[in-house]
């Protein structure tokens, strides 16, 4: 959705070459120390140098933030809401020793506090290089506001949201924002649950999964509001940073929604085959995966025919790492958040083992397609709940895992072997014997030699 910050390169900012310290954006060709002196945190060298120069852009970031606000138009709007009763905020000055907590990847977060003991949550998106254009923020937020709203009303444990505003010039506040419930609790960290209380929190989480197994939708896509009963399947709010287009007078073009699978499948990779080869992602290793990608392409049918998607689609939270899940001091689940990019997928995609569980060395290592101890115990609680058909998905998730790590994630030439083996082991079974990477590719330039964007990549590879 943008251009190369160098003057007079009109070439498309390419995905994750954007430098939060001197706000500037680079494609393919100008990635160099000569264009972006900037320290590198990848250097160990540099690494110091980059940290003082990352609190710094944090610090005007936040400060910039801070002065977009009307506090107290925000104060007065969540007032009216409560019947008239008064809320303060506190001071919003930046401290490095809490923002960690006040402030995630996309998101900020600061307290409303109200005369009556109650305590709000202010939500308002990060505003850097990265931040996606305000049409598509717009979007984003109606739909995550759509998505808790669904999930508060059939009993998943989501705070409730009660206003919000986009970027337009009747917002008082001054910027985009959800006003929801606090909840008590702190981001689950899996990694420090002992294995008693890990029964406990996937016990609470297999209820989640059956409520939500309890609603299917008619497409794939975010979730919009009709109104507070009634919910509609609407574009894709998930990786917009390249499931999305700006164009020149500002409209907004977004994937979705479909109502098949297969349809679903190939506008994603079809999308994200022109976000290779037109230079906007994929920073090493372009050619490969864009070859990947071609592969995926090819096993639509036998994708469709392993996931089976009788039963219509449902709602899936797409960044289930753990910090999502929201604990006491008891390990009781108070609340499920993060919920922007959700969609709703095919039920196999919906119902594989979140990630947080899946394990570090079954999930992401590429060459290994047998689950974790914890999908297996997870699986065992749904058998145990009555839930065969959950329990079954969960032991078969690993296809899904695979399909979507290996869409959406760049592969280097040091972990793509062993992906391609263990993809195709995943999608066609242990009795069928992989092709081999290397041989695979071979056969492959030669079956494309005539597709324009493998002919590009292969040009710009030479160049470089």
């Amino acid at each position: 959705m943008y251009t190369c910050s160098v003057p007079s390169c009109r070439r498309p900012n390419l995905y994750g070459a954007s430098c939060l310290l001197c706000e500037r954006r680079f494609c393919v060709e100008h990635l160099g120390k000569e264009y972006h002196p900037c320290p590198d945190r990848s250097i160990e060298s540099e690494q110091d140098a980059y940290h003082d120069a990352w609190v710094d852009a944090r610090v005007v970031e936040i400060n910039k933030l801070i002065a977009s606000l009307d506090l107290d138009a925000l104060c007065a709007r969540a007032s009216s809401l409560k019947g008239g009763v008064r809320c303060e905020t506190p001071p919003l000055v930046y401290d490095e020793d809490t923002c960690y907590i006040m402030m995630g990847g996309m998101n900020y977060h600061f307290p409303l506090k109200f005369d009556d003991g109650d305590t709000w949550i202010c939500r308002i998106r990060r505003v850097n290089i990265n931040t996606p254009p305000a049409a598509i923020e717009d979007v984003v937020i109606q739909s995550e506001v759509a998505t808790m709203r669904f999930l508060h009303s059939v009993g998943v444990p989501v705070p409730r949201v009660h206003d919000f505003g986009l970027h337009t010039s009747d917002n008082p506040v001054g910027t985009a924002y959800i006003l929801m419930d606090e909840v008590n609790g702190e981001p689950l960290n899996w990694t420090y649950i002992d294995e008693g209380d890990k029964k406990y929190i996937l016990e609470q989480y297999a209820d989640i999964f059956i409520k939500l197994s309890g609603h299917s939708f008619n497409a794939i896509g975010g979730l919009q509001s009709r109104d507070d009963e009634f919910y509609d399947v609407g574009p894709f709010t998930a990786y917009t940073s390249f499931l999305a287009d700006l164009h020149p007078d500002g409209a907004v073009s977004l994937l979705g929604p479909y109502d098949t699978h297969e349809t679903y499948l190939r506008a994603v990779l079809e999308r994200t085959l022109e976000y290779i080869h037109s230079g906007k992602g994929y920073v090493k290793n372009r050619v490969d995966n864009y070859l990947l990608h071609k592969y995926l392409y090819e096993c639509i049918p036998d994708i469709v025919k392993a996931t089976n998607t009788d039963g219509g689609f449902f709602l899936k939270h797409m960044d289930d790492k753990g910090d999502h899940i929201l604990v006491d001091e008891g390990n009781n689940i108070v609340g499920v958040v993060d919920w922007e990019w959700a969609q709703t997928v095919p039920k196999a995609e919906a119902f594989a083992a979140p990630s947080f569980i899946a394990g570090v060395d079954k999930y992401f290592g590429d060459a290994d397609v047998e689950l974790s101890d914890d999908e297996i115990l997870f699986a065992d609680i749904l058998d145990g709940k009555g839930k065969e058909e959950l329990a079954m998905l969960v032991r078969n998730g690993r296809l899904q895992h695979r399909i979507w790590r290996s869409i959406f994630e760049n592969k280097t030439a040091e972990n793509l072997p062993d992906s391609f083996v263990s993809l195709q082991t995943s999608l066609f079974g242990a009795n069928n014997t992989p092709v081999e990477w290397e041989t695979w590719k071979g056969l492959a330039l030669i079956k494309y030699k005539d597709d324009i964007g493998l002919q590009r990549l292969l040009t710009e590879a030479r160049l470089l």
